[in-house]
């Protein structure tokens, strides 16, 4: 918020979903969530070694570019962290790129897609102002189509059956529930985790799946050797850029978003302009709890459009989008016709981000916080005051 507001020009972001795109695309910016590796995770918490990296947020693309470049390198912290030579990308020669373009402006539901209204052939302008460039522009159907051929080792996974989906039961045990009635987090019989300490892998969204935490591990090793080789040559293949209007690392087209992470993949996305999501038809968004059905008075979303580049190649996709946002958006970068509401509001303290969780009435938490051995005076008191927040606050609206 305060880049869209224009307090700071660029701010830094954390992804393991879409925890950089969403950000962006609710407060109409521009954001880079580059290549796993190329940025140090040293210090910054993991959920998932597998798919967190860090990200940038900026209104103009070349902003991101500059950050970019004061970020890159290896880190003694991060094993997985590796050097990426400086590039400046508004040297870089467009005409000398070859550029894949997909038009998959309709297609909806995350992580696929930034769900808007539009469909096939209503973006034509990308198109055309990208071929203007002079570049090797190539248009097919579908974002796998641009990749090169499938290896063996990644064909004999697909047929095996095993899955990626133990970095993100992880992610979801630890994140988005606790499970009290599996892990017994936060009763008296003490504190577990996540599935490789208990023994079992549970996933939130399918059940039980009975996995111990060796075979979760083995798991992971499997389809990060894959996504590592196998994946990662797929992606040597791609043209210099894939331009399309859909999420990062390709939309997971075929093989999930969590293999092109893994292989490594440059995501840049912008805004092109805001349509009025109030009117376009009978079109609804695919979440029932859309940003802009929390914000009936402001229903102004933005349609971005998102450039994507080989691992040790970041320059290149912000060269390419650069050039757009330069090209299609007056100014140069779009500016959200919600700025002084939003400056408005959070003034107000209406939207106060601070949500605790009233552990009050749970087993052995009675006298919560302040019967809590350790917790520091100021905590206890900062989370009584914000408790009048849970079921006000727009964002605390569960009780």
């Amino acid at each position: 918020t305060a880049v869209c507001l224009g307090v700071v020009p660029v701010a830094i972001c954390e992804q393991t979903g879409s925890s950089c795109q969403a950000p962006a695309l609710g407060n109409g910016i521009s954001t880079m969530i580059p290549a796993l590796g190329t940025f140090s995770r040293e210090g910054t918490g993991l959920y998932s070694l597998e798919t967190d990296r860090p990200g940038l947020f900026c209104r103009d693309v070349m902003s991101c570019a500059v950050m970019y470049n004061y970020m890159r390198g290896v880190s003694p912290g991060d094993p997985q962290s590796r050097d990426v030579p400086f590039e400046d990308p508004s040297a870089i020669d467009l005409s000398t790129l070859t550029i894949g373009f997909t038009d998959n402006s309709n297609t909806t539901a995350w992580p696929w897609a930034f769900d808007t209204p539009f469909n096939t052939g209503q973006r034509r302008n990308v198109y055309d102002a990208l071929v203007a460039t002079g570049a090797n522009v190539t248009e097919k159907p579908n974002l796998f189509d641009h990749l090169g051929p499938m290896p063996q080792m990644v064909v004999d996974l697909q047929e095996s059956g095993l899955g990626f989906s133990s970095t993100w039961d992880h992610y979801w045990l630890n994140v988005e529930a606790f499970y009290e009635t599996i892990f017994k987090y936060g009763g008296p019989n003490g504190t577990t985790y996540a599935h490789e300490w208990h023994g079992q892998n549970f996933n939130g969204h399918n059940g039980h799946v009975g996995a111990s935490a060796y075979a979760v591990l083995d798991n992971m090793w499997i389809t990060g050797y894959v996504a590592e080789l196998g994946v990662y040559e797929m992606l040597q293949g791609m043209p210099d850029v894939v331009v399309h209007f859909g999420q990062s690392e390709l939309t997971g087209e075929v093989l999930g978003t969590h293999m092109y992470k893994r292989a490594g993949i440059n995501t840049v996305h912008f805004p092109e302009f805001y349509f009025n999501s109030s009117d376009v038809g009978d079109w609804t968004p695919y979440r029932a709890q859309s940003f802009e059905d929390k914000h009936p008075a402001t229903p102004h979303h933005p349609a971005m459009i998102t450039c994507e580049s080989k691992k040790y190649e970041p320059a290149k996709a912000l060269a390419v989008c650069s050039y757009l946002q330069r090209t299609l958006v007056e100014g140069g970068k779009l500016i959200s016709p919600n700025k002084d509401f939003i400056h408005t509001e959070i003034m107000e303290g209406r939207w106060d981000l601070d949500c605790p969780y009233d552990w009050s009435n749970k087993p052995g938490y009675e006298d919560y916080p302040d019967g809590v051995e350790g917790m520091p005076e100021y905590l206890k008191e900062r989370i009584k005051a914000k408790y009048s927040n849970i079921g006000v606050s727009p964002l605390c609206q569960w009780k």
